[in-house]
């Protein structure tokens, strides 16, 4: 049974966050410039960084070509309501491990403009092909039933890349197709993280055919968008890359060292570039008051995910029977900055897959 109590809120300390409160907002305000070269930069690497879809019809589009003309349809824009510190937009950010990198990062981000009340959920070593380890879709619509959030960032997948195969393609895309269905309830944009690139070859193979299957599912619905972290984290001939250079031209670590996680500056640069999309749909920059931030809400049960070596979990699965074990990080705080502690436990359980359900 769902506990509201188990539910409630953490709240990050405010004076934490108010000290890097002028240096974080400068960043997120991307300027004009910068955005076309960052975006540039990803054509050039061989694609949009996010594509939003036309309808329910509409054609999915397979790897985008170099350097494309447009990324989204300028007039499909909707006008979005007015943002106040007394009325901000309420965002949720949720996924697997990864969220629990962009989650706080993206939640400084848009809580320090003011007008964004954000909270995120990220449970590592989660995905939607096993609901038996994490469900998703149920947590899912519990959450947006209690929170009503106005608009949502997702990011899953990578633990569903491991061991992908086309036994599990047909469900695995079901389910996709339900979860953004219930992300987006009644018509609210979700944006949707792709699978960044990875180290490794079999998981690399797996997170494009995962990712395929999100576009794919996207392309059913108007107010879904791709955020394609993929290319996002690729180098010019679209393959793995440890290191990038920021905005500045600095080169820096974006992953962690396991290949698969996200650095904090690998975080900042997804975080920027997703706000920057949140920015044009909900015109942010413009109607920010940073004296007035926001508090950033971490959902109980939620982990922050900061530089870790967090192995995915989830094993390859058979048509039969799931093998899992789980690797569990905690972050604490301490007077000389971040300590991360690892715990990992190991079981191995052995269910019935489930039967293929309608979308």
């Amino acid at each position: 049974m769902h506990d509201p109590v188990d539910d409630q809120p953490q709240t990050l300390h405010r004076a934490q966050r108010r000290k890097r409160h002028r240096s974080r907002f400068r960043v997120a305000c991307v300027s004009i410039a910068g955005i076309i070269a960052i975006v540039a930069g990803l054509f050039a690497a061989g694609g949009p960084p996010f594509t939003r879809s036309t309808g329910d019809e509409a054609t999915l589009r397979q790897q985008p070509a170099p350097r494309p003309t447009t990324t989204t349809d300028p007039t499909d824009k909707i006008a979005r309501r007015a943002l106040s510190p007394e009325d901000p937009l309420k965002l949720w950010i949720g996924g697997d491990s990864l969220a629990g990198a962009l989650g706080p990062t993206l939640g400084e981000m848009t809580a320090e403009t003011g007008v964004v009340a954000p909270q995120y959920d990220s449970r590592p070593s989660s995905g939607l092909i096993n609901p038996g380890f994490f469900d998703w879709e149920e947590h899912a619509i519990e959450q947006m039933d209690e929170l009503d959030p106005e608009a949502v960032v997702f990011i899953v997948g990578t633990n569903d890349a491991v061991g992908h195969n086309e036994k599990r393609a047909l469900e695995y895309e079901r389910r996709t197709i339900r979860m953004m269905r219930i992300l987006r309830g009644s018509g609210r944009p979700v944006l949707w993280v792709n699978v960044p690139n990875m180290r490794d070859k079999d998981l690399e193979r797996g997170a494009i055919e995962v990712n395929e299957i999100h576009r794919r599912a996207a392309s059913r619905f108007n107010d879904v968008t791709i955020v394609d972290a993929h290319t996002l984290f690729s180098d010019e001939n679209g393959d793995y890359a440890q290191r990038l250079a920021d905005d500045d031209g600095n080169e820096l670590s974006m992953r962690a060292s396991d290949g698969i996680h996200l650095s904090q500056a690998g975080a900042d640069r997804l975080a920027r570039f997703t706000f920057s999309i949140l920015d044009q749909e909900w015109n942010i920059s413009e109607q920010a008051d940073p004296t007035q931030p926001q508090d950033v809400i971490e959902t109980k049960g939620s982990n922050r995910i900061s530089d870790s070596s967090e192995l995915t979990s989830q094993s390859t699965r058979t048509p039969d029977t799931t093998t899992t074990s789980t690797s569990e990080v905690s972050t604490t705080s301490t007077s000389n900055g971040p300590t991360t502690t690892t715990t990992t436990t190991t079981s191995t359980t052995t269910t019935t897959s489930p039967a293929p359900a309608s979308p």
